[in-house]
């Protein structure tokens, strides 16, 4: 939630809207069929704090990734990781931001050039070995609406023949992580068979999920649902 002078407030949340209204006005410029797309829109925003030639600090504002859509897919369940099941904006959104993010990590492990290294939103951290966010650089998500829930729309058929193949599935993402680990010399996450193998061993992002689940059971909402047939493909 952002806090500080309400003028401040409004104005960023009104940059990342306009942002995001341009940027998908000019991607579907030519095709007004999806004009309508626009109620249910998600982007991600890359926010740095760079210095101007009066070496005054400034926000500078990237929209990096961007989803639309509110159903899910009606077909059978496809588990050689190639299909988005599920292509409610925000998902669709977060997936793209994923593979900008593998594009970032890449361009870090990389790049030689001291022009190069700025342009990469990634520095080597503290502990060695690793990369982290550098410093005054942001993310921030924007919604055009309350997301809703995937029991709320029903499913659609038709998108069956929509994402194939797709940049954002899975089997793209282990793609893109195999390519990384690959940069970093970790031969050891190189040797991992599946996508699901690959999960379980990112220690971090493995705990952070066990305190979400156990705060959904602590609220009575229930064990989140597991699809690990989903995820048991190799590539």
């Amino acid at each position: 939630m952002e806090t500080g002078n309400p003028e401040t407030v409004f104005s960023h949340v009104h940059r990342c809207a306009a942002l995001t209204s341009d940027t998908f006005d000019r991607l579907l410029a030519g095709d007004p069929q999806y004009w309508g797309c626009k109620n249910s829109v998600a982007a991600f925003i890359l926010e740095r704090e760079v210095m101007d030639t009066q070496q005054d600090c400034r926000e500078s504002f990237e929209l990096v990734a961007l989803g639309t859509g509110d159903i899910c897919y009606g077909g059978w369940l496809d588990f050689s990781g190639r299909r988005l099941h599920d292509m409610h904006g925000l998902v669709v959104a977060r997936r793209a931001l994923q593979r900008y993010l593998y594009k970032q990590l890449l361009l870090g492990c990389s790049v030689k050039e001291p022009a190069d290294r700025e342009k990469c939103i990634f520095q080597p951290s503290a502990e060695g070995g690793r990369l982290a966010l550098k410093p005054k650089v942001f993310v921030h998500l924007y919604l055009s609406c309350t997301p809703t829930g995937a029991s709320e729309n029903f499913p659609n058929p038709a998108a069956e023949d929509r994402v194939f193949p797709s940049q954002i599935c899975k089997a793209a993402m282990l793609r893109y992580f195999r390519q990384l680990v690959q940069q970093m010399n970790e031969n050891a996450l190189l040797a991992l068979p599946t996508y699901h193998q690959a999960k379980t061993q990112a220690a971090s992002y493995q705990s952070a999920k066990e305190q979400l689940f156990a705060h959904l059971i602590t609220q009575g909402l229930g064990k989140w649902p597991e699809k690990h047939l989903v995820d048991n493909f190799t590539g």
